[in-house]
């Protein structure tokens, strides 16, 4: 998360007023983009690629290709969501610091292999897909904007349809993951600067289903080892659980890959597990 436009005085604010969400474990896992809970484990995405994991980071099944047959010009997959068996994965052509050929693809979740995928609908502005939340009772699902983190936008889950355009507020900046909660969603966002060892967020987004909401700071990922680059957010367990997918070592500087840091030989992935505070 070396973005230098990030606000620093947004995160000093998340740092002093997050929940308290307990740390119970970090796990380190192949995918650098985003992961899903399962009963007896996780899904993980990287731009080109899935796991399926068990609860300790063991592989238990992959998809190294998962773009062949379908997008042959895609390049990269967003943070994932997993409902009723099938994975479902925002993917896009990502050039230019912006997505193209935006789809949401669905894999099964015991082998990872693809089942289908929706188009973006051409009525959207939406300009780069960065993570996806199902919410299959209400017949919908919810995509974020690494570009546009001003916005979150929701969809018809039969046909891809565009159906609404939440504002932010405040706006924030380069969320990479949404995730259900109740009646309420959290995101998490790439805010902090790791040139200057500060820590990204998850924020909580209060009234999703009106035209703005208010948005509130949820947890700041003190726990890492290194500051580096938050990206994809899943409830576990009922909702008992959070994970957070976050990678150190490699310097990225508004979306680009510059090396890597000083003592680091590879860039290191993570999924960090918090434990929900008492209410």
């Amino acid at each position: 998360s070396a973005s230098a436009s990030a606000s620093a005085s947004a995160s000093a604010s998340a740092s002093a007023s997050a929940r308290p969400w307990r740390f119970e474990a970090r796990v380190e896992v192949p995918g650098r983009q985003g992961v899903a809970c399962l009963a007896d484990g996780y899904v993980t995405s990287g731009s080109r690629q899935l796991d399926r994991l068990s609860r300790d980071g063991a592989v238990r099944a992959s998809n190294a290709d998962p773009f062949v047959g379908w997008l042959a010009e895609g390049n990269h997959l967003g943070d994932i969501d997993v409902v009723d068996d099938v994975v479902y994965a925002p993917a896009e052509r990502f050039a230019e610091l912006r997505g193209h050929a935006m789809h949401v693809a669905r894999f099964r979740a015991d082998t990872l292999a693809f089942i289908g995928a929706l188009p973006l609908d051409p009525a959207s502005d939406q300009e780069e897909v960065s993570g996806v939340a199902v919410d299959a009772a209400a017949g919908w699902f919810w995509l974020s904007d690494w570009r546009r983190s001003d916005r979150l936008y929701r969809y018809n889950l039969a046909d891809g349809k565009l159906i609404a355009v939440l504002v932010l507020d405040p706006p924030l900046k380069w969320i990479q993951g949404v995730a259900i909660d109740g009646d309420q969603l959290l995101v998490s966002a790439d805010d902090g600067d790791a040139e200057r060892a500060e820590h990204d967020h998850v924020w909580r987004v209060k009234t999703p289903l009106a035209a703005r909401s208010e948005v509130t700071p949820e947890l700041a990922l003190t726990q890492v080892e290194r500051t580096g680059e938050i990206e994809g957010l899943s409830l576990c367990d009922g909702g008992s659980r959070l994970v957070v997918d976050h990678n150190r070592g490699k310097r990225i500087l508004d979306g680009h890959s510059v090396g890597l840091y000083p003592g680091y030989e590879r860039e290191i992935s993570e999924v960090y597990v918090y434990r929900r505070p008492e209410r």
